[in-house]
């Protein structure tokens, strides 16, 4: 891939005015998921937020380097790589960054990651659902964005 990548999102992009007041709550769909994740809510200094496939079967949200990360357990056949997808502030607007992953992520039935050809999906104040893996995957999660 060269350059940045493509956003097939990119009708629906809106520019973040006052990320102080930006508030993103991710809660998990599917009881599978929901079992090992709490609701998380995120402010501005909680990005990047990283999804992930835990390999030793803990589940707990960890401190990742530079943000927060959410490893899930999942059972093969998997659905979730080791470093899936994050969800980070690019150029002022919350992104919904695919890092890769082999089955991809699923923003709004709106596939992105390798075999999609994008990586990116921008999410403006709403609800979205965000798949990590396949249509048929447990690992479902509704991300909210708003600003209070």
């Amino acid at each position: 891939m060269s350059g940045k990548p493509k956003d097939k999102a990119s009708q629906s992009m809106a520019p973040v005015d006052d990320l102080a007041k930006l508030v993103v709550t991710i809660r998990p769909l599917h009881p599978e998921t929901a079992i090992h994740a709490q609701t998380i809510r995120l402010r501005s200094g909680d990005f990047p937020f990283y999804f992930g496939r835990r390999v030793n079967h803990r589940h707990e949200v960890a401190r990742h380097v530079d943000g927060q990360e959410l490893k899930i357990v999942d059972k093969g056949p998997f659905q979730v790589s080791r470093n899936h997808c994050s969800l980070e502030i690019s150029d002022g607007q919350v992104v919904v960054l695919d890092a890769g992953s082999t089955l991809g992520t699923i923003v709004n039935g709106q596939s992105i990651g390798r075999k999609a050809g994008c990586f990116i999906a921008t999410l403006k104040a709403g609800v979205y659902e965000l798949t990590l893996g396949t249509a048929h995957s447990p690992h479902r999660f509704e991300i909210s964005v708003e600003f209070d």
